[in-house]
């Protein structure tokens, strides 16, 4: 492995480093990004220019590119010449070769910011309603199953209430998400956060009327919390 680098993952948004792999693009002075190879086409070399090598965020494994400023010299040391091996590999290079580094990679696609690690299933779940919220259709269906699916992630991950009925023969104490996420909280399964802001945004209540866009962020955040995988 070679240096790491300081960067903020675009995907997982995670404060993490990230070493660079292997050499594909260089940025010349003044144009578009060419490959690798082209370099040993400039004479002389660019006293200065920017490599762009592939990487892996350290923290959610996602791949990212490096593009790290260093001579040019630097740079073209990493490319065989002529049937001639590499006079360096990626793995040698130094921090203190690189006087400048920047993450550049295509944008994570829209839709709610979830950990790898959370289950398949819930993601799935999850990106259909936040469709849904966004283009504003099916609002009480928005609601309804980001509070199914709030349920499913508390259930499993080892939260449980009795499962008992109101005074008023109401709603199963066991299906009310309040009860549940006091537990989560009092067992240290998730931040207080989660049961003050399920509060404010009312997550049990019977009447429409809520904020389906406000739903489905506080459920991505929940599940940021419940599967940390950052």
């Amino acid at each position: 492995m070679g240096a790491l680098f300081p960067i903020v993952c675009p995907f997982c948004h995670g404060k993490t480093a990230a070493a660079p792999e292997m050499f594909v693009r260089w940025r010349p002075p003044a144009g578009r990004s060419e490959a690798a190879e082209s370099l040993l086409l400039r004479a002389p070399v660019p006293a200065e220019a920017w490599g762009i090598f592939s990487a892996v965020c350290a923290a959610c494994d996602q791949p990212v590119f490096l593009e790290l400023k260093m001579r040019g010299e630097t740079l073209a040391d990493l490319l065989p010449r002529h049937r001639t091996p590499a006079r360096r590999a990626v793995g040698q290079l130094e921090a203190n070769e690189v006087s400048e580094c920047r993450v550049v990679t295509p944008k994570p696609p829209p839709g709610p910011n979830l950990p790898p690690s959370a289950p398949e299933k819930f993601l799935k779940t999850l990106r259909p309603l936040w469709e849904d919220a966004e283009k504003g259709r099916n609002d009480e269906g928005v609601s309804a199953g980001c509070r199914w699916l709030l349920l499913d992630v508390l259930k499993d991950i080892g939260v449980s209430a009795a499962p008992r009925r109101g005074v008023f023969g109401g709603k199963p104490e066991g299906e009310k998400l309040g009860p549940r996420l006091r537990a989560a909280c009092e067992a240290g399964l998730l931040p207080r956060w989660a049961q003050t802001r399920a509060e404010a945004i009312e997550v049990d209540a019977k009447t429409r009327g809520g904020d389906p866009k406000a739903y489905v962020a506080y459920v991505a955040a929940v599940m940021r919390a419940a599967y940390p995988g950052f």
